[in-house]
């Protein structure tokens, strides 16, 4: 989805390497007269290539959002499914607290 802003900051660099790669493919695939000219071509894209690739420390930290994001929406909904407990009657020593 080349283009589209997502929620994380990388999400949208992210989005390109697909084109990315199918460039790198399609030029290093092309057989050219001139090494010299392909192999520096080459040698740009994949530098390019891994300037845009996540680190491991950005895809940690995605996965570690998530992980966190998924945990407190299974406590709420488990929280919502446990049932409620029961309201002590007006006869309770306690009263209704």
């Amino acid at each position: 989805m080349p283009g589209r802003l997502m929620s994380h900051p990388g999400a949208m660099t992210w989005s390109f390497i697909p084109h990315l790669n199918l460039a790198f493919r399609r030029l290093s695939s092309i057989s050219l007269n001139w090494d010299a000219w392909h192999n520096r071509i080459g040698c740009h894209l994949r530098q390019l290539r891994h300037h845009l690739l996540p680190t491991d420390a950005e895809r940690d930290r995605e996965y570690l959002e998530e992980a966190c994001g998924r945990y407190d929406l299974e406590h709420r909904l488990r929280e919502l499914d446990r049932p409620r407990r029961a309201a002590r009657g007006p006869f309770h020593p306690f009263g209704d607290r």
